[in-house]
């Protein structure tokens, strides 16, 4: 990323939590808020376009994550003979044709 010769200061409204944590993520990976925000500013020019996802595909991606990691640990569960029986199961929940 070139210097910048000339700066110009830019503020916004953002919540606090969000900001301490986007912090610790950018320190945690070498970089700092002013580098990647100007970075982010490089792609929207070189781009056209704003390179980040919607709020809906950030929603779809984490209920993914949590259905895969879901999915693994019923895995895990079941691979340790911590399950239960399907005949247990029907019972339980009164389904007869299982």
């Amino acid at each position: 990323m070139p210097a910048i010769k000339e700066g110009t200061q830019v503020s916004f409204k953002t919540d606090p939590t969000l900001l301490r944590k986007a912090k610790k993520v950018l320190a945690d990976n070498g970089t700092d808020m002013t580098k990647t925000l100007n970075l982010f500013l490089q792609n929207v020019v070189e781009r056209k376009e704003i390179p980040l996802m919607t709020e809906d595909e950030l929603r779809r991606e984490r209920l993914i994550n949590q259905l895969q990691t879901e999915v693994a640990e019923s895995i895990a569960e079941y691979k340790a003979g911590r399950s239960i029986p399907l005949e247990e199961v029907a019972k339980r929940y009164g389904i007869e044709d299982l």
